[in-house]
């Protein structure tokens, strides 16, 4: 992000309103986005990217209680500064 502050608020105001629904996962298909929503989100919340699912829906699993959402995220996108890379 070339405006870690706006990026950092916009990721805070995204954050409240998904938490705001206490959901059971949280799935983009935006990159950027499923960049800055992990950085934010609690570790507890599965994120996806819709492919994600697809692919879980073929193999007949249940991505959430499978664990795929730990598996699949190989990284943190979460830094111990948000904003600072």
């Amino acid at each position: 992000m070339v405006q870690p502050d706006a990026g950092a608020e916009l990721g805070r105001r995204k954050i409240a309103n998904v938490m705001s629904v206490t959901p059971d996962a949280v799935v983009t298909g935006n990159p950027g986005c499923l960049l800055q929503i992990r950085r934010y989100l609690p570790a507890v919340v599965p994120m996806f990217h819709p492919i994600q699912l697809v692919d879980a829906s073929i193999r007949g699993v249940d991505p959430i209680r499978a664990g795929e959402w730990h598996a699949s995220a190989g990284y943190d996108a979460r830094t111990p500064e948000p904003g600072r890379f």
